[in-house]
């Protein structure tokens, strides 16, 4: 699955209407939607290489190297 641009806008749009109406506690409101674009971007970042197909060109003396490589990735 590649990355989705208007998925991640989507996310990004919906952290921001979240927080344009806050008025108390503009750092909290910072805090909140810095978190909210982060986890957005991991999402797409994290689906983009778990689902990522890797077509390996490798030789040994032998012949050619088979196998699969998988490559998967979590966020923290």
């Amino acid at each position: 699955m590649a990355v989705s641009i208007d998925t991640l806008k989507g996310a990004i749009k919906d952290a921001f209407d979240r927080e344009k109406e806050e008025k108390t506690d503009q750092e909290e409101s910072i805090k909140r939607l810095s978190e909210a674009i982060a986890k957005a971007v991991a999402v797409q970042i994290l689906a983009g290489i778990n689902s990522a197909t890797v077509t390996p060109a490798l030789a040994a003396p032998n012949g050619p190297v088979t196998g699969t490589i998988k490559i998967e990735a979590t966020s923290e």
